[in-house]
């Protein structure tokens, strides 16, 4: 995850993003057991219970609006299914138009427009997708954990495939499905932003991009493997726990991991918390002195873990009039130095 401080550690991420990948992945189990004819109490109640947790997914944010639609219309063009599957996926995809179309006239949408005037540049748009595109697939790609995951299930993929005849069908699909569809998540969730704000901004966006990549990439390696009737790779029941042991270890000391040992290594999410502490001290008891205005100090210790916004120059700046009205006051300002 390029951002785990915006993904878990900010409640935008965590209410926006992360709770609508949980509730796309829970719809996406209730289809493949409708598909399955695995129903939960009864067809229909199972049905309304699919549908309502589509249309839930798709007010989340504008990445799974866009996600799901184009999921669902692609399954119904390409997708080697059952006339009466086909038919299924045909009422998801309308059924995903409709509810776009609702989070799309949202009057909310135009406010937030507003504040973007550099927006709906489409050269630009473009080209930073392409850009981003490679980086953060490149970036994925060459990490470790995931190098050695793929070379576990290369070695051990078709064992898991002749045992699943669910699996199996997914992946009779050709390949190159699944390796255009990692392209695709990312564009669906690099694009909009641009689109519609002029720049990528927070990367909350591609930790959505991120926690679909994931399922694609394996699915992707699965696939291959299943195309060629082999196994790809073959190595020892011993080396696959050194790989696994040594996957682990990766996860500590590189990116989000690396960053949360920092963190508690050298305290910055203690002092962190004593710098905010202080702060909280301070505004408090200058709302009992009934001040009008407050000067407050930068914080110094911000954790990589944690999604810190602070105070800024310009008085009139979000973050300050927060403090300034939960605290009873006129201004706050930030401490010049």
């Amino acid at each position: 995850m390029p951002s785990a401080a915006q993904g878990f550690f900010w409640m935008t991420g965590i209410l926006a993003y992360q709770l609508g990948n949980v509730i796309t992945l829970l719809h996406i189990t209730f289809v493949i057991n409708f598909i399955r004819k695995k129903f939960f109490v009864h067809r229909y109640f199972h049905l309304l219970i699919t549908i309502t947790l589509l249309a839930a997914a798709i007010g989340f944010n504008e990445v799974l609006m866009v996600m799901l639609c184009t999921f669902y219309l692609l399954l119904f063009l390409f997708a080697p299914l059952e006339k009466n599957h086909r038919t299924f996926f045909l009422v998801l995809f309308v059924l995903s138009l409709g509810f776009s179309v609702l989070v799309f006239i949202a009057p909310g949408n135009a406010v937030r427009e507003s504040m973007f005037p550099s927006n709906h540049d489409f050269l630009k748009s473009a080209g930073f997708t392409f850009m981003q595109l490679f980086r953060f697939l490149f970036d994925w790609i060459s990490n470790l954990p995931l190098i050695i995951s793929t070379v576990l299930l290369l070695t051990f993929g078709n064992e898991l495939i002749q045992k699943n005849t669910f699996l199996k069908n997914i992946l009779s699909v050709h390949p190159l499905f699944y390796t255009a569809g990692i392209f695709l998540v990312l564009v669906i969730c690099i694009f909009p932003p641009y689109w519609f704000t002029g720049t990528l901004g927070q990367h909350r966006t591609i930790n959505a991009a991120c926690f679909f990549f994931l399922p694609l990439w394996f699915l992707h390696a699965m696939a291959w493997s299943f195309h060629v009737k082999q196994n790809i790779l073959s190595i020892s029941k011993t080396m696959a726990v050194v790989l696994i042991l040594l996957s682990l270890i990766a996860m500590g000391v590189t990116k989000n991991g690396y960053g949360a040992v920092t963190d508690i290594v050298y305290k910055k999410a203690m002092m962190y918390d004593d710098e905010m502490l202080s702060r909280w001290s301070f505004l408090e008891t200058a709302q009992q002195s009934k001040a009008e205005s407050v000067e407050l100090k930068l914080i110094e210790n911000t954790p990589v873990t944690l999604f810190v916004l602070d105070i800024n120059e310009d008085s009139s700046y979000f973050f300050n009039q927060g403090y300034a009205r939960y605290f009873g006051m006129q201004v706050v300002k930030r401490k010049s130095h």
